[in-house]
């Protein structure tokens, strides 16, 4: 029972480092929600255009390639 201390302290850093992430990947999905809402919205905006009868416009590239 001696290095009961340096268990206690292990458990108190894997769980902050825990809450830490999840807190990291709440950040990373709101931004990811909101880039996928823009992404609709542009959709709606292209597809009302091309109703309209306006001229279709150039392929987007995905990002990254």
């Amino acid at each position: 029972m001696d290095n009961l201390g340096y268990l206690i302290a292990a458990y108190v850093i894997i769980w902050l480092g825990l809450f830490a992430y999840l807190f990291w990947m709440s950040g990373m999905l709101k931004t990811l929600g909101a880039e996928v809402e823009e992404l609709r919205l542009r959709l709606r905006a292209r597809s009302d255009q091309s109703e309209a009868g306006a001229q279709p416009p150039a392929p987007v590239e995905a990002a990254g390639r």
